[in-house]
């Protein structure tokens, strides 16, 4: 088929429980659209010495993800949300709610909040086009751009993209050779062009 998650639409789900795990995948051009809350759970309550089952909700090999305005995704516990591969693709405008997701290999972009610590791996576009995305947490970029796009000379925030970190902008990597892996690119958009600046411009991206 064309994949995992092919077409789903959740409008208010809980996957998961309280005992063991799970996988969910969306995967092989699989979509999954989500404008309510889906909440991944697992708790650990093995005896000592035990394994600890934990759930993965995973993004991956051209899989895409939405989270529309009014969706919450929450990964608690000993749970994960990974997005592997740069031809994943995920669009947060709504929450998403994860203590440590430190593998974004994906496409990511939208006008949402991540809750927890992000560190990217791939494109980083806040804004859907223009706007910002927050980071609760963390932020830190291992690999790829961070693409801002600027429509007007206004410094308000209002006409070009940015993120909003609460916690710490931790890195933007660099090969042994003192070369960026990530970088920061601006992009005038909307008839606006660089001629249109002036000596003394600044814009706060993060």
């Amino acid at each position: 088929g064309a994949g995992y998650a092919t077409q789903h639409r959740y409008p208010d789900t809980t996957v998961g429980g309280n005992f063991g795990g799970g996988t969910i995948i969306i995967d092989d051009g699989g979509r999954l659209e989500n404008r309510g809350t889906i909440e991944w759970t697992s708790e650990c309550r093995n005896q000592p010495g035990e394994s600890c089952d934990t759930s993965h909700f995973d993004v991956k090999n051209g899989g895409y993800l939405k989270n529309e305005q009014n969706g919450v995704i929450i990964v608690n516990d000993l749970g994960s949300l990974t997005a592997r591969y740069e031809d994943a693709v995920i669009i947060n405008d709504g929450v998403i709610v994860q203590s440590e997701w430190d593998l974004i290999y994906a496409d990511f972009s939208g006008s949402g909040t991540i809750v927890g610590n992000a560190g990217f791996y791939g494109d980083f576009r806040p804004g859907n086009p223009v706007g910002f995305q927050t980071i609760e947490g963390n932020y830190s970029h291992h690999r790829g751009r961070l693409p801002i796009e600027i429509r007007a000379q206004n410094h308000n925030g209002d006409d070009y993209d940015y993120v909003d970190v609460t916690g710490q902008v931790l890195r933007f990597r660099e090969d042994g050779q003192g070369r960026p892996l990530s970088t920061v690119e601006l992009v005038f958009t909307d008839g606006f062009t660089e001629a249109g600046l002036t000596h003394g411009d600044y814009f706060d991206i993060i």
